[in-house]
């Protein structure tokens, strides 16, 4: 089994979302999360294909650094898919460059959707009312600003020097607060809930599973010593598997859908 496919059997529940859009909706993919290899094996699985750009913008600038390229806004799309992407294109955790909105609304066919899954801000994550929920998005929302931002290679929100100096990563996003940004722009949300969609690694122990998550993130090995501890400190073991609590934060729109 090579690193793909095991961590589409390990992070099944998270994926699972993709699944059921790509089963729902025929058509042409737009995917804004760049060069995901996790992310196109889900695609072939489908018989699909899609056309993908790194959409971002430069770390503590706030600005986008392109923009979609001519070729892409010349098209349209039955499916645009922003995964783990938006809190690097976010200006704050409440608002978005208003560039972005007009560009995805451009190459949006009627009726396109819009598949949106990120971190829950931790503000978002430690208001949700049921517990189950509420502490695996604190979970990732933790792993993220004290492990990814810092340690991953060359770095999360930026080149980690940059990122160290500037205190600035990821812009972690109020997914509700979006969404009066995105209706401006001719989008109506079908979805918009965080969901629990735990990471579980089933025959294995905390040291291979801390080793999948390093390799999945990138996390600088030789930094082990401010990370380690802290990492396996959210696994939690359980007979025959080691589980990661793991929450998303989720939205579904479409464009010019009925309010």
């Amino acid at each position: 089994m090579d690193f793909v496919e095991k961590h589409l059997r390990i992070a099944r529940a998270e994926l699972q979302l993709i699944h059921d859009v790509l089963k729902a909706r025929q058509g042409r993919i737009l995917d804004l999360s760049g060069d995901a290899v996790i992310l196109d094996r889900i695609y072939a699985s489908h018989g699909r294909i899609r056309d993908a750009v790194v959409y971002d913008r430069d770390s503590g600038q706030g600005k986008l650094r392109d923009g979609l390229p001519e070729k892409i806004l010349s098209q349209k799309y039955d499916l645009i898919v922003c995964a783990f992407k938006l809190h690097h294109i976010a200006v704050s955790s409440s608002r978005l460059p208003q560039r972005f909105l007009d560009e995805v609304s451009v190459v949006a066919a009627p009726g396109a959707l819009m598949l949106i899954l990120d971190v829950p801000a931790a503000t978002r994550a430690a208001a949700l009312a049921e517990a189950e929920i509420r502490d695996a998005a604190l979970s990732t929302a933790r792993f993220f600003t004290e492990v990814v931002d810092i340690h991953s290679m060359p770095g999360h929100g930026g080149e980690n020097a940059t990122a160290e100096r500037t205190g600035h990563f990821g812009t972690y996003v109020d997914m509700p607060a979006l969404m009066a940004q995105f209706q401006h722009a001719g989008w109506c949300s079908r979805v918009c809930a965080v969901r629990r969609c735990d990471w579980v690694f089933e025959h294995m122990g905390i040291a291979p599973a801390c080793r999948h998550i390093v390799d999945v993130f990138d996390l600088d090995r030789a930094r082990e010593s401010a990370w380690g501890a802290r990492l396996a400190s959210m696994l939690v073991e359980e007979p025959g598997a080691i589980r990661f609590p793991w929450a998303l934060d989720s939205a579904l729109l479409e464009f010019g859908g009925p309010a």
